[in-house]
């Protein structure tokens, strides 16, 4: 409790007293203390709001504002983070519909029998919010119901009959296995599509960057490759699987910007504010949480911001680059045309930074542009993107079917959007070479085209996608190979990564 030490101990004294004499024996009166206690520990220590906070955290979708400025939210992106089907909300709990409803019902018996499995009530609650929350969080409603259909179970044996044991132990034994099997199933089948996060091959270009730079050294991709990132190749990330919120605008930012020089500023300049942000976070620790030697550009995006921007990836890096230092917002698109031009001044550079491509991005990168194509200030998506990644099902009469339902008229040099039909300006083919350098077999087919084809021989894959997209910083240094040398260093390239150094 947030109150005098003289006052606890006052209590503290008082309360052993209680106990002491036997005041406090009766069992009601336990009962009540002890929610009166818990109910109060929660309060006090603002449990309630840091509960609701997650809670809203999950549920929220759209856009979110913060320092002023509108990011798009990232759990509506993460698929076991977003709102499931019924069906798949019991079988993950229980195996099947039928299995979550005799479990759902078995744990009420069994809480009517024994009063104390309540406390198995607030898992069963976190485990329900799965139909809303995500996938991620089935996993704790599993107990309490499992333990619910095996009682069931027992009791409808008791009551059949309570002197065959044979009956006694069989029936549950058997009606639990039948519960178990969809569960079984599903395990076996998985493990058949099971593939690793990374491939030998790729954790052979991490080991490659470790072994050229410092763990002193930031490496920039989308969050979803962080981890492998930092535990391969020893060097530090922006985003990562822990932090992952604002400061996902400044990568998606990156890889669709067709201007080279804005991923080589852009990039460093979140370096430099991010180490900035690690090094106060120090001082401020080390002297007595002296908000003095916070930068100011951190204290007006709230007290909490440095240790945002070094742990928690609240994205206080995008917010302080975008406030710099202001009490308002900077101008976001004025800011980014600046950092489009190669004389932008930049923090003085206190270490490498790198720039990761992975191949495997370009089955993602239409969810990666969702966080950078938007209007700070409106929220509002800047442009109409057309990317999709897909493989050929099919060919029949000179027409190409592909798996994302898309349909490419080989001799006319046509998309067909159900019935629509598209004109396609570039169709490009690469290959793929085992040391890592890119052949390109580019072709004209309508010079008022509005859509490129990019056919990857190596992999069997086509993307299609806007003029726009063909000519991002992911799609022509990541997919192409076309980097401009004045800005950037090739250190890595293989048929599986290509990793880029920021020249400065």
């Amino acid at each position: 409790l947030d109150i005098d030490w003289r006052l606890r101990l006052l209590l503290i004294v008082v309360s052993w007293i209680l106990v002491y004499r036997g005041f406090l024996k009766a069992k009601k009166t336990q009962m009540v203390l002890a929610v009166i206690a818990v109910v109060a520990f929660l309060f006090f220590n603002n449990v309630f709001a840091l509960i609701w906070g997650k809670v809203y955290e999950y549920i929220q979708t759209g856009v979110a504002l913060s320092g002023g400025l509108k990011f798009f939210q990232v759990h509506q992106t993460i698929s076991e983070a977003g709102k499931i089907p019924f069906a798949i909300f019991a079988d993950r709990i229980s195996g099947s519909v039928i299995g979550f409803f005799i479990a759902l019902f078995g744990y009420a018996v069994l809480v009517w029998k024994k009063r104390e499995f309540l406390l198995f009530l607030p898992l069963v609650a976190i485990g329900f919010f799965a139909y809303k929350g995500g996938l991620r969080f089935t996993v704790y409603a599993i107990p309490a119901l499992s333990i619910g259909a095996v009682y069931l179970f027992w009791e409808i044996a008791r009551l059949i009959d309570t002197k065959d044991k044979k009956l006694l132990y069989g029936l549950p034994t058997l009606a639990i296995l039948a519960l178990l099997y969809p569960n079984i199933k599903h395990i076996l089948e998985y493990n058949k599509g099971i593939r690793p996060v990374f491939l030998k091959q790729e954790v052979a270009d991490l080991d490659k960057l470790k072994k050229i730079s410092t763990n002193k050294d930031y490496t920039l991709s989308w969050w979803d490759y962080g981890y492998p990132i930092w535990y391969y190749s020893d060097t530090n990330t922006l985003i990562d699987g822990g932090k992952h919120q604002n400061d996902n605008y400044i990568i998606s930012k990156i890889l669709q910007s067709d201007s080279p020089e804005l991923m080589a500023n852009f990039s460093a300049l979140a370096v430099e504010n991010y180490t900035e942000a690690v090094d106060s976070y120090k001082n401020y620790l080390a002297h007595n949480m002296d908000e003095k030697l916070i930068p100011k550009k951190f204290q007006l995006i709230g007290k909490d911001s440095i240790s945002h921007a070094v742990g928690s990836g609240n994205g206080a890096v995008a917010n302080a680059i975008f406030e710099g230092g202001t009490k308002e917002p900077r101008d976001p698109q004025e800011l980014l045309a600046k950092l489009s031009q190669k004389g932008f001044e930049l923090p003085k550079k206190s270490r490498d930074v790198y720039i990761y491509l992975p191949y495997k991005m370009a089955n993602i990168f239409s969810t990666v542009m969702l966080f950078g194509n938007l209007d700070l200030v409106t929220g509002k998506p800047l442009r109409e993107v057309v990317y999709y990644a897909g493989y050929p099902r099919s060919q029949k009469q000179g027409r190409l079917y592909i798996s994302n339902g898309l349909v490419y008229d080989e001799k006319k040099g046509l998309l067909y959007f159900g019935r629509e039909a598209v004109k396609v300006k570039n169709f490009i083919t690469t290959e793929n070479l085992p040391n890592g350098d890119i052949k390109l077999f580019p072709k004209i087919l309508h010079n008022d085209g509005t859509l490129a084809v990019v056919y990857m021989k190596t992999y069997g894959k086509f993307i299609v996608m806007d003029l726009e997209t063909l000519a991002s910083n992911y799609v022509q240094m990541g997919l192409l190979g076309n980097y401009d040398k004045e800005l950037f260093d090739l250190v890595v390239a293989s048929p599986y990564s290509r990793i880029y150094k920021v020249r400065r």
